[in-house]
């Protein structure tokens, strides 16, 4: 019996001095309080990758409890008291180092004070003479963050808010002993881990002695993994399926722009971000240079269809189901969400990082630099000491502009492909002008203007397909077709003014001549291939019949299948066959003067008689009283007469009525005749334009004018 006594002595024995050899070593943290007295007390050590919640409990009796142990480094340790099961009084926590004595006491949580740690002096210090920059950058932190989703004000707090980060910057860098600092490198983790610039520059400042510090081991690895994914790197080829099991490999879209977003069913932040990843989606979807996908980290299927069921996104929603543990994640350092990338067609990393209104922009630039080619127009004229100088894309678009100087301007941008496009220039005091058309090609193009009194010479330098289109309109002009094209031109215009109309035969005859005039000019060996002749023929392709054109459509090379006026002819063949005698005419909706919408289709039982007119159009004016004619003759009658009002502005267009009294039936979209869907599902470029269309909604004619719109009316009711 007295052996096991002196046993279990030996052993309080030894064990007392365990906690004795320790305490030396290591800490010994002392805890007084008068409230609360009884409780249990959670220890958590804030240091990253930390895979445990708590690394300690202690008991909390009469208001004490004692804490002791070791840390290699100093670091941040939370204390959080729970008086029952689900009862917490509060935390409290301390920068700790292996300090023999240090005493935590006060009446309460919030009036606690901390002794004996010199790293928590250390860590107090640098919090409290920084108490006004850390306020400041925490404020508009906050701020920022609520204002996610209103451009306006988030744009109007950035200056602010990116000046408080560099203050944060500033400060911390410039505190005292920085270099040796064991409690700097916590504040570097906490305010620069997301920023490589400034985690680099941060830590290169740090003595190589504390290479190990726990927060500094830390951020280097995390360095390590944002320069691993950094723009310019080798972006990681993931291959995953969907939920229907398509799998999608990411190199097999190379060629491509992709955007990467890493999300999962419970990131509220994630949602938020959805508007604006559908507005990618849409701006881009056919471009067939572009891809994206969401990747899942969900870990368990039904979590991902549930989220894929609710959201129903219009873009592939792929996962492997192993959450922030599966490859591609430690390939993408993914340890936060919503990440999003975008990778090049080369497959490496273009931006990281991206969210919102900065996304969108990044995406657009990009595809725009892929899809479009850099124009640089070096320009001279003389006559022209100072002014201004402005390009404009077909029709009437603004390319660019800038100030003359001396003579000389440069305009510069991208084009998606070469085109026809109008150069005009204007000196100071504006009142000299000059204009020049000019095919505008990929590259550096010379542009000399030399004004005389009566006549204009340019010169083109760095520009053949504008030499070449040049001397293609001279030959074209040169031709005896051309010019029974411009005698039959002079005759329909003076036909025009006497009865703003012509005769059928005319305008047939007109026609043939210039038909005649381009199947000549295409006879010419690699006429086929000249894109500057197609661009002429674009010219006249509202003289020519759809006939004529689809049969010069087939002496052109395939080689210019892509170019600006083949894709131009190609619609406008497409878009008159559609409106074509016999053919349904297209649908539409407009609203009257007191914001009543119609629908063509409202009318289906009647004839229709629809015309385009606006009001700054001269010839539109012209042919109001002949509708007014018809309009009177078939009153009663099952005829509707509807002017369709291209103008942007709806005074303009209510003046217009008033001033010429029309009493029919004016509608419109007020997107004027460029942007108006309308226009554009009729094929309308130019005005007056008009269809006779029947009970049953089909077109029976068009571009009637003059007393020919009773005439073929009357018929039409008969």
């Amino acid at each position: 019996m007295k052996t096991k006594k002196n046993l279990l002595l030996c052993f309080l024995l030894l064990w007392a001095g365990g906690l004795q050899a320790q305490s030396k070593d290591g800490y010994t943290v002392k805890i007084q309080l008068k409230q609360p007295t009884e409780g249990t007390i959670l220890v958590s050590e804030r240091v990253p990758g930390s895979t445990q919640w708590f690394t300690d409990t202690l008991q909390l009796k009469k208001g004490k409890a004692e804490h002791i142990g070791r840390v290699i480094d100093p670091r941040m340790v939370t204390y959080t008291v729970r008086t029952g099961p689900d009862e917490f009084a509060g935390s409290f926590s301390i920068f700790l180092d292996n300090s023999p004595r240090v005493v935590a006491k006060g009446d309460n949580l919030k009036s606690l004070t901390v002794t004996g740690s010199a790293s928590n002096d250390e860590y107090k210090r640098i919090e409290k003479e920084g108490e006004s920059v850390f306020k400041k950058y925490s404020s508009l932190s906050y701020q920022r963050g609520k204002a996610f989703g209103n451009k306006a004000l988030r744009d109007s707090l950035a200056p602010s808010y990116q000046q408080s980060y560099e203050d944060v910057f500033a400060y911390i860098t410039s505190v005292p002993g920085y270099a040796t600092s064991k409690v700097v490198p916590y504040f570097i983790n906490e305010y620069f881990i997301n920023d490589t610039q400034k985690l680099e520059q941060s830590l290169s400042m740090l003595d190589p002695s504390l290479a190990d510090n726990v927060y500094v081991k830390s951020c280097s690895e995390e360095l390590k993994r944002q320069k691993r994914v950094q723009v310019g790197q080798p972006a990681y080829d993931f291959s995953m399926p969907d939920i229907q099991g398509t799998n999608y490999r990411l190199s097999d879209y190379r060629g491509k722009y992709v955007l990467v977003e890493f999300s999962a069913s419970w990131c509220g932040w994630c949602k938020k971000e959805i508007p604006f990843l559908k507005q990618v989606y849409e701006a881009h979807k056919e471009d067939p240079h572009f891809a994206m996908f969401t990747i899942n980290l969900d870990d368990k299927r039904e979590k991902w269809a549930e989220d894929v069921a609710e959201w129903k996104l219009p873009w592939p929603v792929i996962s492997d189901l192993k959450a922030f543990k599966g490859e591609v994640t430690d390939a993408y350092n993914v340890h936060g969400i919503p990440m999003i990338y975008l990778i090049g067609p080369d497959g490496t990393i273009v931006a990281n990082n991206l969210r919102g209104e900065e996304m969108i922009r990044t995406v657009a630039r990009h595809l725009e630099e892929m899809n479009t080619f850099a124009v640089t127009i070096n320009g001279k004229v003389n006559r022209f000491e100072g002014g201004y100088a402005y390009l404009y894309t077909m029709p009437n678009e603004l390319f660019d502009s800038c100030v003359i100087r001396n003579g000389a301007y440069t305009l510069k941008g991208r084009l998606k492909k070469a085109m026809k496009c109008m150069l005009f220039l204007q000196d100071s005091d504006k009142e000299n002008a000059t204009f020049q058309t000019l095919y505008v090609q990929p590259g550096t193009m010379g542009v000399e203007i030399q004004c005389g009194d009566r006549t204009q010479k340019t010169v083109f330098t760095g520009a053949p397909i504008q030499l070449e289109l040049d001397l293609l309109e001279a030959e074209l002009k040169s031709l005896p077709e051309y010019k029974e094209y411009e005698k039959l031109s002079g005759q329909i215009q003076q036909e025009f003014m006497k009865k703003n109309n012509a005769s059928p035969k005319l305008k047939a005859k007109q026609n043939a001549a210039m038909y005649a005039a381009f199947k000549r000019m295409y006879e010419a060996p690699q006429r086929g291939k000249s894109e500057a002749l197609l661009s002429l023929l674009w010219d006249y392709a509202g003289v020519l019949t759809i006939e004529q054109l689809e049969t010069l459509e087939s002496c052109l090379d395939s080689s210019l299948d892509d170019t600006y006026y083949a894709t131009l002819l190609r619609e406008h063949i497409a878009k008159e066959k559609r409106l074509a005698n016999g053919q349904l005419a297209q649908d539409f909706v407009a609203q009257d003067l007191q914001g009543k919408s119609y629908r063509l289709s409202d009318f289906k039982g009647k004839y229709v008689f629809l015309e385009f007119s606006a009001s700054w159009c001269g010839w539109c004016k012209k042919e109001v009283p002949y509708i007014r004619k018809a309009y009177d003759a078939l009153k009663g009658k099952d005829v509707v007469f509807i002017t369709l009002m291209m103008d942007d502005k709806q005074s303009l267009w209510e003046n217009e009525v008033k001033k010429l009294d029309i009493i029919w039936l004016t509608l419109s979209d007020l997107k004027g005749i460029r942007q108006s869907q309308i226009a554009k599902d009729y094929n309308v470029s130019g005005i007056p334009a008009s269809f006779v269309i029947s009970p049953e909604g089909v077109i029976l004619n068009r571009d009637l004018r003059g007393d020919d719109v009773l005439k073929k009316l009357q018929q039409y009711v008969k």
